[in-house]
């Protein structure tokens, strides 16, 4: 029986008496079809019954209710409207431009926006939002517990909080737009399509949260502070102006680059082999280490009491009188009490190729340990 909803602001209980005599009478619980298509607002309340219902939102809107027992909930159309509801373990989908508006998801609630709007939702334990399509988006969400949320194919979330172990994922073109992360949260960007690039931009990174950036994709202008860290890993994956304060870290794997990075506070920059980064300050008492077979490009500028570990490499050592001698360091400004630092590497003698340094104070110190291998800088110009 698939009851239509006419009562405007009434309970659809009163609406559908019918449908529940019929389903008691009967004394089973299969779903229970219901449609609100006359633009009026709606509230399901079944009064603890165990009824498991389909309801269809075409235009109209249902609030304020509890559903409960696999429940499935459509809403399609820009008059379609879900709002103040609570689903537990149960779901909502939203379509051609429906919308949903402050709707509470518990257990294993979720979400699914395929092309709508979905603003200021609450995800808690298990629930689950995912966002697909370039006319979907996610405004102010809130994640809590272990909830997370799927942001894919053109889709965006904008100003959500993610708290405790929650997590989002961007892949296939998904976005995210100053979404911040508290807690242990987690922000992972990946995507197998190289024409469709995850991006995240002005994202925050507190407490013990994380990010992720795989393959290409793309975080731009975001902020660590406490013991945030920030790892990026896979080829075309790229974090540019990013900025680090606290004890807050970055990773950056081979394959992976980093561009205009800030590193302020104790914060600190691992280049492994392999890796890149280009226009890169260290502020205070920050420090960074460069891998042997990694690079740091353009200038990279140490201020303050901080400190750059540039690790030495065989491969320059033995390229010495050729044309082709590898550059660890392109360009270094080194200042105040700041200090690079160059590492030997095992027994045996390596080198250190820095392009141009400018000496503003600062110190340029060769490591040695007792039985190691001794270490050479090879430079085209030093001032300052």
């Amino acid at each position: 029986m698939n009851a239509k909803i006419y009562t405007k602001k009434k309970p659809l209980v009163a609406a559908l008496s019918v449908a529940l005599m019929a389903i008691s009478q009967a004394g089973y619980a299969e779903k229970i079809p219901a449609t609100i298509n006359d633009g009026a607002e709606h509230q399901l309340s079944l009064h603890g019954m165990p009824l498991s219902w389909d309801v269809s939102i075409n235009n109209g809107t249902l609030h304020s209710s509890n559903l409960r027992n696999d429940t499935t909930v459509t809403a399609s159309g820009a008059d379609a409207v879900s709002r103040d509801n609570n689903y537990w373990n149960t779901s909502l989908t939203l379509e051609n431009g429906a919308n949903s508006i402050r709707d509470l998801f518990h257990g294993t609630g979720s979400q699914t926006v395929k092309s709508g709007s979905a603003a200021q939702g609450v995800f808690r334990e298990d629930s689950f939002q995912h966002i697909s399509g370039q006319n979907s988006l996610s405004l102010q969400a809130k994640f809590h517990d272990n909830a997370s949320q799927k942001v894919s194919n053109q889709a965006s979330s904008s100003n959500a909080f993610f708290y405790e172990n929650s997590s989002q994922f961007l892949t296939s073109g998904g976005l995210s737009y100053n979404d911040t992360f508290i807690g242990t949260s987690t922000q992972t960007l990946n995507s197998g399509d190289v024409n469709a690039p995850a991006l995240s931009q002005g994202s925050q990174f507190s407490e013990n949260s994380g990010q992720f950036i795989g393959l290409n994709s793309r975080s731009e202008n975001a902020q660590f502070t406490d013991n945030a860290k920030q790892i990026v890993a896979g080829a075309s994956s790229i974090s540019s102006g990013s900025i680090f304060t606290g004890t807050s870290a970055q990773t950056v794997h081979n394959g992976g680059s980093a561009t205009g990075t800030t590193f302020s506070g104790n914060a600190s920059q691992v280049l492994e082999d392999g890796a890149k980064s280009e226009n890169t300050t260290f502020n205070g008492n920050a420090s960074g280490i460069v891998g042997a077979n990694a690079q740091m490009l353009g200038n990279t500028t140490l201020n303050g009491s901080s400190l750059l570990n540039v690790i030495a490499s065989k491969s320059a050592l033995e390229a010495v009188g050729s044309n082709d001698v590898p550059v660890s360091v392109e360009n270094v400004t080194i200042n105040n009490d700041a200090m690079m630092l160059l590492a030997p590497t095992g027994h045996e003698a390596h080198m250190v190729g820095v392009k141009n340094i400018t000496m503003n104070g600062g110190t340029i110190a060769f490591g040695h340990d007792k039985g190691a291998g001794y270490t050479a800088l090879l430079t085209e110009q030093v001032g300052g």
